[in-house]
């Protein structure tokens, strides 16, 4: 478990460098964190800390980290999408 910030900001960093589920599994396996509720909150500060919100109820934990595993590798959130997006528009 992290104990320390620096170690969180360590993680926060190597989760951004990952490209694939795999190479985000093995950056938590490498640091060891198995709890999900840790991961979804390292994964949403890599990501930003992006308001999260759920239509019907709050799905459990499971649910939760692979929906924001896939918005994070979907590459919405991220700011080269962005200014890509932001490029066809006029000013």
């Amino acid at each position: 478990m992290l104990e320390k910030r620096t170690s969180s900001l360590l993680v926060v960093k190597a989760i951004k460098a990952c490209s694939s589920k795999k190479a985000l599994n093995t950056v938590f396996k490498e640091y060891g964190i198995s709890k999900l509720e840790q991961r979804i909150k390292l994964l949403l500060k890599a990501m930003g800390n992006p308001s999260v919100s759920y239509s019907d109820c709050f799905p459990p934990a499971r649910e939760r980290y692979n929906t924001i595993v896939d918005t994070h590798f979907s590459g919405i959130l991220r700011k080269d999408y962005y200014s890509w997006i932001s490029k066809g528009k006029k000013k």
